[in-house]
């Protein structure tokens, strides 16, 4: 990823954390009324409805480990096609977490991977000591989401968690990554 984090009229490789993904589905239900969902559902949309300043088309990327964090009774490859539909892309890539992601996840990110450092972050974010373990794997699994996205070459990673996913994100350096909150986002009719 960039040091710098570009525009949102630049985002052509845009990994869509489990938590947007999770809101793109709530919104979907009849009756729900959360405007965060909603929200998420019009930038997802204006995203895949647009172009770049360079006239390229956008990219959606979902990671395996996310796919594997939707767990739900439907078979794998009707998981994959509601994710493809709830997206509604034509340019939705899956970023396997694969050999080479993992060498360099294990490389880069071997000084926040023990005990100790994954315990500091769990505190750091307001887990319990009782819980450090449960917090341990969410924050290994994001990790490794965020190594997807890098691998990916991701130019941003879009996320609904700010109380765990984002701030595990600023933990790694070079890490784009944006809360899908509409206050965030300056806005217009005409954009």
């Amino acid at each position: 990823m960039a040091n710098q984090m570009k525009k949102i009229k630049d985002w052509k490789r845009i990994l869509i954390d489990t938590t947007a993904l999770c809101s793109l589905f709530r919104s979907e239900k009849s009756g729900n009324k959360n405007s965060h969902d909603h929200f998420v559902r019009k930038l997802i949309t204006y995203l895949v409805g647009s172009k770049t300043s360079n006239n390229e088309e956008r990219t959606l990327l979902v990671s395996s480990v996310t796919v594997a964090e939707l767990i739900t009774n439907e078979e794998d490859s009707e998981k994959i096609k509601r994710i493809m539909r709830i997206l509604d892309s034509k340019s939705v890539e899956f970023v396997d977490f694969d050999v080479e992601i993992a060498l360099s996840f294990n490389a880069q990110l071997k000084h926040l991977l023990n005990k100790p450092s994954l315990h500091k972050i769990a505190s750091e974010i307001g887990f319990e000591t009782n819980n450090y373990a449960m917090a341990r794997e969410w924050i290994s699994k994001d990790f490794m989401i965020i190594m997807c996205a890098q691998g990916a070459n991701a130019d941003i990673i879009l996320t609904a968690d700010k109380n765990t996913f984002y701030p595990v994100a600023k933990e790694i350096e070079n890490c784009n990554c944006v809360l899908t909150y509409e206050e965030l986002f300056d806005q217009s009719d005409s954009y």
